[in-house]
């Protein structure tokens, strides 16, 4: 290969040195393939690309992040592979001069792109964002999935999923909480999967992805099916679709699960074994497989395989001979499993509380047993309790897998009899008084309920949904449907909070430092109660109800990452004020994260005009990528600018073309490794050559260097 020529066009230098010096940018280019370094291509290869560069000054930031590539080898493979600095604007150029946030029709005919973003920021790696205030609502009732019926429900973030159960296929139907608006304009359907009655679903929060409990219809195994919603218009299935678990012969086989933490347990009806996915790793546990009691009966209707937790990092399970208590930390039972009562099951164990919310048994609400943590049969059920479930046994239609209890608030709620209809009413039970929730109604508060489902983020809210397709909210407290809340209450979600600038999630936030509040007037600072939401939207133990300082402020640097994940939200009430008032409430935080990036790919394969390669044929020009940033402070003045540059080798045969590069040029740094004022023998006129670099001089901050590869 001969050496690499690098120019710069006279005028070009003179219209740079106009400009006063500025501080060089470590920026950075990172090549993958296959997820590994590389330094040479061949045709067909896709290559990740990752641009990034630090900002070291601070206050008020606009950024742009570009890249350009050989057009004679390299070209953009799909726009869904970039990814960008949340919030920032992305552009494409086919010509080197003229930029557009629409991307062409023709993707090979893109050269470069770029993200332009403005950050404030506290020095290298520490960053502030100023959130607004959204009040929190949700929607009374609306159809989940459209005419069907439904079962579970899964939140995540400001939405609500739910999972068609008894279906050929894999249909997940998206609704916004606020408005009970389609996010999609209906349900999603994903071919090759099949559902049970217990079809339920898990969010990951670190994916922005929700994982369906599922058989794979090609492989006969039973597990979970993973749907993409990360920075994508429409969802799909996610690069790793399904993780098997252990064979099934019908997705009726798949009974109730339960999720601890970032492990979901589910029992395997065609061999009684508790299968275990790691949402962490997106794999099959470690411990997948642990052998409950019971006789298998394939396609027995009469088998009801579930799971419950509570709290207390236990799986209690029954199946339809035994109940018990399985401890995923020890890989074994906490007590020997204990015979039921009666044959059969029915209704996940739910939790029994004491006055001050600690968990004293798991009770089967058919024989009315319960376990304590160490799996042993103790009697623990409040007389009350026992009373009204002797009363209202649980009905025939929630026989085999559907029905699901919730609690909040030392609070448990139940599906209503009376036995043999499917009822459309709640019970409620108060463990700290010992009673049936005073004041509670309860009725009419669903259609044909299957589940009862405690809202992770809106205090006092649940949510059911049944038969019907039918979804809906109630109060915790009065029964009554709808979820009105007693306080006026905003949030601040994880977008405005956290926007992602790093490629990679994990580099959302690193640390947090504070919130800043800033409050309008008729609110003192001691009225605000502050809540912090983990990326689940759960509440986090030690952060409910906490109050700034007389300046607003609060710290944050008692929380770590790990608690709060990396999309959590503020939640702020001040008791009885004006909703209108609270919404103007905003909040400064300040938090480190890593650098801004621009990741992308590219696909290898020759562009040259007298080159058509044969079947089979790799051969490929030279892969050169140069990426570039330029930082402008708040009044448009440019304090640094830094490019990198990467050169692949490609198969360098004499039957294909030069591979040529128009290079984003920068004040200062290219212009002392110009090394001369001569255009490059491209083949191009040079005056019109030089407009070309101009005018992209001029649109970025920078200019164009003309960089040739011979073979």
């Amino acid at each position: 290969m001969k050496k690499l020529v690098k120019v710069l066009a006279a005028a070009l230098v003179l219209t740079i040195a106009a400009f006063p010096a500025m501080a060089t940018a470590d920026t950075t280019v990172d090549v993958t393939k296959a997820g590994a370094p590389t330094t040479a291509i061949e045709s067909g290869d896709t290559i990740r690309v990752s641009a990034g560069s630090p900002i070291s000054t601070s206050g008020s930031i606009n950024q742009t992040l570009a890249a350009t590539w050989s057009k004679e080898s390299l070209r953009l493979g799909d726009t869904g592979s970039i990814m960008l600095p949340e919030g920032w604007t992305l552009e494409y150029t086919t010509d080197n001069e003229n930029w557009s946030a629409t991307a062409p029709g023709d993707l090979s005919t893109v050269t470069g792109i770029r993200a332009v973003g403005d950050v404030t920021t506290n020095g290298r790696n520490t960053f502030t964002t100023k959130a607004n205030s959204q009040v929190v609502a949700t929607q009374d009732n609306f159809q989940g999935s459209s005419g069907g019926d439904g079962y579970a429900l899964t939140f995540g973030a400001d939405r609500v999923y739910n999972v068609f159960h008894h279906d050929g296929s894999l249909r997940v139907d998206c609704h916004v909480k606020a408005t009970g608006a389609s996010c999609y304009g209906g349900a999603t359907q994903f071919l090759g999967f099949t559902t049970g009655n217990a079809s339920e679903a898990f969010w990951d929060s670190s994916r922005s992805a929700l994982w369906a409990l599922a058989r794979n219809s090609s492989t006969g195994q039973g597990g979970f099916a993973c749907v993409d919603y990360s920075d994508k218009p429409n969802p799909k299935l996610c690069a790793t679709n399904f993780v098997a678990l252990g064979a099934v012969n019908t997705a009726q086989e798949l009974g109730v699960s339960t999720r601890i933490g970032n492990k979901v347990y589910v029992i395997n009806e065609a061999d009684w074994k508790l299968l275990c996915l790691d949402i962490s790793t997106g794999a099959a546990c470690t411990n997948n497989g642990f052998q409950l009691p019971g006789t298998p009966a394939p396609g027995d209707k009469t088998l009801y395989g579930r799971v419950a937790s509570a709290g207390d990092f236990k799986v209690y399970f029954s199946t339809t001979s035994h109940i018990g208590c399985y401890n995923p930390t020890t890989n074994d039972f906490c007590g020997a499993p204990v015979a039921l009562g009666q044959a059969g099951g029915q209704y996940p164990m739910f939790p029994v509380r004491n006055d001050e919310r600690d968990l004293i048994g798991m009770c089967f609400f058919r024989t009315q047993q319960c376990l304590d943590g160490n799996g042993l049969e103790v009697n623990v059920l409040p007389a009350a309790l026992s009373t009204w479930m002797t009363n209202n046994p649980v009905p025939n239609w929630n026989t085999y897998n559907a029905g699901n209890w919730a609690e909040q608030n030392n609070k448990i709620y139940l599906n209503d009899g009376p036995f043999g209809t499917a009822s459309p009413d709640v019970y409620c039970f108060d463990y700290t008084t010992g009673d049936a929730c005073a004041g509670f109604s309860g009725r009419n508060v669903g259609v044909r309920i299957y589940v009862i489902v405690a809202d992770p983020s809106i205090p006092n809210c649940l949510w059911t949904n049944g038969d019907a397709g039918q979804i809906t909210t109630f109060n915790g407290t009065t029964g009554l449907p709808g979820c009105s809340l007693e306080y006026p209450v905003v949030e601040m979600p994880y977008t405005a909070v956290a926007p992602r600038l790093a490629c990679s999630e994990s580099g959302r936030v690193l640390t947090w430092e504070t919130i800043q509040f800033d409050i309008p007037d008729g609110i003192e600072a001691s009225d605000l109660n502050v809540t912090i939401l983990d990326s689940d939207g759960a509440p986090i133990p030690g952060w409910v109800d906490l109050s700034p300082n007389a300046n607003g402020l609060l710290s944050m640097q008692s929380l770590t990452v790990e608690t709060t994940g990396t999309k959590p939200t503020i939640q702020v009430n001040a008791g009885v004020v004006d909703e209108a008032l609270l919404a103007q409430l905003t909040a400064t935080v300040k938090f480190e994260a890593e650098d801004p990036e621009l990741c992308f790919d590219l696909v290898a394969a020759p562009n040259c005009p007298e080159f058509v390669p044969g079947a089979g044929d790799l051969t490929v020009p030279d892969g050169l990528i140069q990426t570039a940033a330029i930082t402008y402070s708040a009044d448009g003045e440019a304090l640094a600018a830094g490019d990198a540059e990467v050169t692949l080798s490609g198969t360098n045969t004499d039957d294909v073309c030069a591979a040529s590069i128009a290079k984003l040029a920068l004040p200062e740094i290219n212009q002392e490794e110009s090394g001369g004022s001569d255009l490059a023998d491209t083949g191009a006129d040079s005056g019109l050559m030089l407009m070309a670099v101009f005018a992209l001089f001029m649109s970025i901050g920078g200019g164009l260097l003309i960089r040739q590869a011979k073979r």
